[in-house]
């Protein structure tokens, strides 16, 4: 954002002399914005952060600092009138013989004023380095302001010629008021990239720049009708062309929506949003299915572990399976007989040692302990044998 002002009083006053004077003013623009349009002309760009410079001993001298055109920074240096006010409070004036004096002391002063608008710009942008400055009619310190500005602070220093759109001489070469009046009287021809203008609507209608100060009249206007007839056809033309390009187009697409394949559940008259929300519902529904295939517990591996492990002599009676939630609960129940109780009880207990061993058993039931172990008859044979059960969790 930039912003950009004027007194009220010495607009005001501006104003009153033109309205006295009977002249309109189309605008009113800062003369050190002014002169960047001369910049085109003399052949050279305003990309990236490039400052100008110009310098005129009998008026002020200004300094821009711009990035791609747009103003970054501006200030005003004026230097006769306050050395001559100093010189005046202190020994009565310049004399004539004091001009090499006074050339010295307005390169130091120069020097030092661009040194302090530098170190302000610096501080106020530290990441945009000034690339070059490109210096306005400076005859008188060319040589100084130059080696100053590219050997002490580095910055690559480019005169600006005048004398490519003015002329050469030299009274025309450092008459800085007549640069900036070429300035600011190709305004219409030499745009700025970002233009500024003082001039209010309120201050254009005071100035004498309302709609009526340049009125647009139709009397004696006469209308051709064999214009009217071609603009007619223009249009007509203009019409049919597009219409024709887009009718092979429209056809094909036609053609596709036609022999497209069909899909149940899926109407061709369905837009994106709902296409969507059905491609929603069946990726939930395939999830679902999933995460039952994939949560199931086979009791495949777990029996087959149970099988191998299972010594001589020993035999299962039965066993259930309940799961609760994410807890599972394994129950094995059988009998061992191998005519010694001491043998069947360690044949339960390599049972229980085995299936705690066993990598695909135990990744699914980390508690493996005995629920009973008791020795029982077999009627029907008159013999003793060990009845266990197991349980697992």
């Amino acid at each position: 954002v930039l912003f950009m002002g004027i007194r009220k009083k010495m607009l005001d006053k501006y104003l009153s002399i033109f309205k006295q004077l009977q002249i309109g003013i189309n605008s009113i623009e800062y003369a050190g914005f002014s002169l960047l349009r001369l910049l085109r002309l003399g052949g050279l760009k305003d990309n990236g952060v490039v400052g100008f410079l110009n310098l005129d001993l009998d008026e002020e001298i200004n300094f821009s600092v711009c990035y791609n055109g747009f103003p970054l920074f501006c200030r005003d240096i004026i230097l006769m009138h306050r050395l001559e006010t100093e010189a005046s409070a202190d020994e009565g004036g310049f004399g004539e013989g004091d001009q090499a004096s006074l050339k010295e002391m307005l390169a130091d002063k120069l020097k030092s004023e661009m040194r302090i608008s530098l170190d302000f710009f610096r501080r106020k942008f530290p990441t945009m380095p000034i690339e070059k400055i490109i210096i306005l009619n400076s005859l008188q310190f060319q040589e100084g302001i130059t080696s100053f500005l590219s050997e002490n602070l580095g910055i690559s220093v480019i005169p600006l010629e005048t004398s490519k759109f003015l002329g050469k001489g030299k009274d025309i070469e450092s008459n800085l008021s007549l640069v900036k009046s070429y300035a600011v009287a190709i305004s219409k021809k030499q745009r700025l990239r970002y233009p500024i203008n003082f001039l209010s609507p309120a201050s254009k209608k005071e100035a004498g720049l309302s709609s009526q100060a340049f009125p647009i009249t139709i009397t004696g206007l006469k209308i051709n009708p064999r214009v009217i007839i071609g603009a007619f056809l223009i249009i007509i033309l203009t019409v049919g062309w597009t219409w024709l390009k887009r009718l092979p187009l429209e056809n094909e697409l036609k053609l596709i929506m036609a022999n497209r394949p069909q899909i149940e559940g899926v109407s061709g008259q369905q837009g994106f949003p709902a296409l969507s929300n059905l491609e929603r519902d069946y990726i939930e529904k395939i999830k679902i299915m999933e995460r039952i295939v994939k949560d199931r517990f086979y009791l495949t591996e777990a029996m087959n572990a149970v099988c191998r492990l299972m010594p001589q002599g020993a035999w299962l009676t039965s066993f259930s399976f309940h799961r609760l939630e994410e807890k599972l609960q394994f129950s094995l129940e059988g009998l061992v007989f191998l005519s010694d109780p001491d043998k069947e009880f360690a044949a339960v207990n390599d049972i229980i040692l085995g299936l705690k061993n066993d990598s695909n058993f135990n990744q699914h039931f980390k508690e493996i302990n005995v629920v009973s172990m008791e020795k029982t008859e077999l009627t029907k044979l008159n013999v003793e044998i060990t009845k266990f059960k197991i349980s697992c969790r």
